[in-house]
């Protein structure tokens, strides 16, 4: 019977996928994502750069450089966007990245930190890809729990079989610091910081 039928839809990707993870300083986060991806097969080449004491990154083709062209920027799969200074690129620059995702169809997720710089970098080019707003001040976060919109993403599903996953999440220590951020219009929260009084921030946003 037809209402026993459901189309969909596989894509496979057979080939190896690239990673470029940019960041100002060797922040805890930088130093698990990039460990996260080099542990796994699937990422053919993981190109971490951290400026450290530097204002930016030597540029050309191959590990330890950022891309000297869009041709090298576009051949990536996925870009990690830390806390990365203004000055650390050039406009070009930022609207090649701007248009890695608005043309490449490339991913791209923001690692925000306390000094500011994606909220100043949300003036410029990749301002209508960044989904928060900053209002408010951080506040001490007493855990993290996943939100309604969060609960049909399998990834967060920490108890597939037990069914505790919020419990899970609740348990895992709270970081020590959330931006104050709000979601813009069209985004959608998928895991919130709760404060002790039980006032709720967004922490992972699509």
């Amino acid at each position: 019977m037809r209402n026993n039928e459901r189309e969909f839809y596989v894509r496979v990707i057979r080939d190896h996928r690239k990673v470029l993870i940019l960041d100002s300083g060797p922040r805890w986060e930088v130093r698990y994502m990039r460990n996260l991806f080099e542990r796994d097969s699937r990422w053919e080449e993981v190109n971490a750069l951290v400026a450290g004491g530097r204002q930016s990154w030597s540029r050309g083709a191959g590990p330890g450089r950022f891309p000297a062209d869009r041709a090298g920027l576009f051949a990536y799969d996925l870009i990690v966007f830390g806390e990365v200074l203004p000055s650390a690129l050039s406009k070009e620059e930022l609207e090649g990245i701007r248009d890695f995702v608005d043309r490449r169809g490339g991913g791209l997720v923001f690692l925000d930190g306390r000094q500011g710089a994606l909220r100043e970098l949300a003036q410029g080019p990749l301002g209508p890809l960044i989904p928060v707003g900053w209002d408010g001040r951080a506040e001490p976060i007493a855990r993290l729990a996943v939100a309604d919109a969060g609960r049909r993403v399998s990834a967060l599903n920490l108890a597939p079989e037990t069914g505790d996953s919020d419990g899970l999440w609740a348990s895992l220590p709270p970081p020590r610091w959330a931006a104050p951020a709000s979601p813009l219009p069209g985004a959608e929260t998928w895991v919130e910081a709760v404060a002790p009084g039980g006032s709720r921030r967004p922490v992972l946003v699509h």
